[in-house]
């Protein structure tokens, strides 16, 4: 059953298992990428909290804009290997291409999201002491300053919460695999709970990049600018 699912050619005359070796490794750079710039977001925000003072001098655009690209060379490199250089011929669990996916995806997403968790549970903790000075204080300006920061730390800790859940099915699979190392979808005994848990965490990945969009939109109104303003269908609506 397995070896006629991977003897499937396309109208073009490829098969399905060349088209998923070159594109199967793809998605598992971007959520490397997309893990690391949301554990960039939370320290942002821990820091603003921690060091306040000295946040613009650490956290300049240049500094975060290098940061992002390194980080997708570095997946960028990652891929080419995957693709140029698998192993043995043949192979479909090489030990090339589990040193890659360790060092591209397993290790950085499995670090991020400890990061992540630790941070969502400081900015948690912080944001409820906020909310209790609310109360306290009388002050106007002290008021304003508060409320922005408590929702710039509330749209923060919604995506590392959303980042957290999601997540879930990949750290399933990364604990599986390290106690049972031949766990894949061509593996003869569990290649449908593979399957399964592929699609899961591929949905779920897909929901926490494409919702974070979606709360920046409506929780930050510079964000909700910005974005009007670069769209052309928003740009005759009234902020």
């Amino acid at each position: 059953m397995i070896s006629d699912h991977i003897n499937v050619r396309l109208p073009s005359g490829a098969k399905a298992d060349e088209i998923t070796n070159l594109t199967s490794f793809i998605p598992y750079a971007t959520s490397g990428s997309g893990a690391f710039i949301t554990t960039t977001l939370s320290m942002e925000r821990c820091l603003c909290i921690v060091i306040r003072l000295r946040m613009k001098k650490i956290f300049i655009r240049r500094r975060v804009i290098f940061l992002i690209l390194a980080m997708a060379v570095y997946e960028i490199v990652f891929v080419g290997l995957h693709i140029a250089k698998t192993g043995p011929p043949y192979s479909t669990n090489s030990m090339l291409k589990a040193l890659y996916l360790l060092c591209s995806y397993s290790s950085i997403s499995l670090a991020c999201f400890a990061v992540i968790s630790i941070s969502t549970i400081f900015l948690i903790i912080r944001l409820q002491r906020s909310l209790t000075w609310r109360k306290t204080t009388s002050t106007a300006s002290g008021q304003t300053t508060s409320n922005k920061e408590a929702k710039a730390t509330r749209c923060v800790v919604f995506i590392c919460l959303l980042f957290i859940v999601c997540f879930f099915p990949n750290l399933f699979t990364i604990i599986f695999v390290s106690i049972y190392p031949t766990f894949n979808v061509w593996d003869p005994y569990f290649y449908r709970l593979a399957y399964i848990i592929c699609i899961g965490s591929f949905l779920c990945q897909a929901i926490s990049i494409s919702a974070n969009t979606l709360v920046y939109y409506i929780m930050s109104s510079k964000y909700r600018q910005v974005f009007r303003g670069l769209f052309f269908c928003f740009k005759d609506e009234k902020m």
